[in-house]
């Protein structure tokens, strides 16, 4: 019997357009007339802070590193936060029904300034405590300093609710993620669609429970 449910967020929750946040750098890389920084450079910065193994401060200089400029935070952190969308709605109305019944969790490979903004755009949306309004327990990759589709991390989690890999049930949009905790013995839902979310999760509810 399933008893708890872990969501992942990007692409599950909120959809994710990297194309936007490339826009908002791009337009001030133009501005500054400096060369696009390497994508495997940008790409190594970003695990480091995925992982929490840089500071938020730490983050921004080694992006004004390879910019050639510095912005202020609050420039820098609307164009990182600009790949963040629209919340999906159906998901987080899922949630709160299934709040119910299950123990809902959250497991997310994000970093310390999406996930703030993702938290002060909930409590703006009338959810006051925000992710603490949804969530029983949460899990981010850069407060655990291990991400998915690590195994280690999955196993942390499975130790951290104390039951049994079989009676959680996660969702995620990554199929490499999804593979990953099956190996675990965690039923997996591979969300290609988060519009579909409610359907595909009640009916697997429906069906491992009956």
């Amino acid at each position: 019997m399933i008893n708890t449910i872990i969501f992942d967020l990007g692409g599950v929750l909120i959809d994710i357009d990297y194309s936007k946040t490339k826009d908002k750098f791009k337009i001030l890389i133009d501005e500054f007339k400096t060369e696009i920084p390497s994508i495997s450079k940008i790409g190594e910065i970003n695990k480091k802070y995925e992982i929490g193994a840089i500071t938020d401060e730490e983050f921004r200089r080694l992006y004004y590193d390879c910019f050639g400029f510095s912005l202020s935070d609050i420039v820098f952190d609307f164009g990182w936060n600009a790949l963040l969308r629209d919340f999906n709605e159906t998901g987080i109305n899922l949630i709160k029904k299934l709040k119910k019944e299950y123990r809902i969790c959250l497991l997310s490979n994000t970093n310390n300034i999406h996930y703030k903004y993702c938290n002060k755009r909930l409590k703006d949306e009338n959810l006051a405590d925000g992710f603490n309004e949804l969530f029983d327990l949460i899990f981010l990759s850069y407060r655990l300093k291990m991400k998915k589709p690590d195994l280690s991390i999955y196993q942390h989690v499975i130790k951290e609710l104390n039951v049994l890999s079989n009676e959680i049930l996660l969702i995620d949009d990554l199929s490499v993620n999804t593979d990953a905790a099956k190996k675990t013995g965690m039923n997996i839902i591979h969300l290609t669609d988060n519009k579909t979310i409610e359907t595909e999760v009640l009916n697997f509810l429906q069906t491992c429970n009956s």
